[in-house]
């Protein structure tokens, strides 16, 4: 066996050789390891992003950048401003992304009319921010998976779901570890038919 360690928030590549004698072979994975930042920082627009976005003047100039690195354990923290999405947020594990002042009328997530947040895991946590103008087929504005997370003290407004058997046209919470607390959905909706037809907001 071998193992190594490494100090650093990085990508790492790794190759792998066997050899039998006079005989070898090797496989090589690009990018296969991905050691994350403790704390990420994300300011809207900014100019002098650097990785891997550790402080204020390097922070990431979007959150989507900052969650395709992070892993459990990751805190990322958005600071005042306007973020419009390029993508869903997929969050299958425990980051926590939070607002900077506490105050969600302050970091706002634009969705663009097309995308969500979505996680799935009970260590996950989105705090403190304002999610607008999302679009799904479960969970307009944000939806946690069956393995749980927590939504707390966020605005979900002006989401909607939009296809048969749809739920949750602000927030669908669908497993026993999922947890909606000191939120506000508002004006969000579901247009569709099916099982859940009207099932408005939560």
């Amino acid at each position: 066996s071998c193992s190594h360690t490494y100090d650093d928030p990085s990508t790492n590549s790794v190759k792998l050789t066997v050899t039998v004698g006079a005989a070898s072979a090797s496989l090589t994975r690009a990018d296969y390891i991905n050691v994350s930042p403790n704390t990420m920082f994300v300011r809207a627009a900014s100019t002098t992003a650097a990785y891997p976005y550790m402080t204020w003047e390097t922070a990431a100039s979007n959150l989507a950048t900052a969650v395709g690195i992070a892993a459990t354990g990751s805190r990322i923290i958005v600071s005042n401003g306007t973020d419009t999405a390029a993508a869903s947020f997929n969050v299958p594990f425990g980051a926590v992304v939070e607002g900077l002042t506490g105050n969600p009328d302050d970091v706002v997530i634009n969705m663009d009319g097309r995308y969500n947040y979505v996680m799935n895991d009970p260590d996950a946590v989105l705090s403190s921010v304002k999610i607008v103008f999302g679009s799904a087929a479960m969970g307009g504005g944000v939806r946690i998976g069956h393995l749980g997370g927590t939504l707390t003290n966020c605005i979900v407004a002006n989401c909607y779901v939009a296809e048969y058997d749809c739920q949750g046209g602000g927030v669908l919470a669908q497993g026993a570890k999922s947890l909606v607390t000191h939120c506000v959905v508002t004006n969000c909706t579901v247009w569709g038919e099916g099982d859940y037809e009207g099932e408005k907001a939560c």
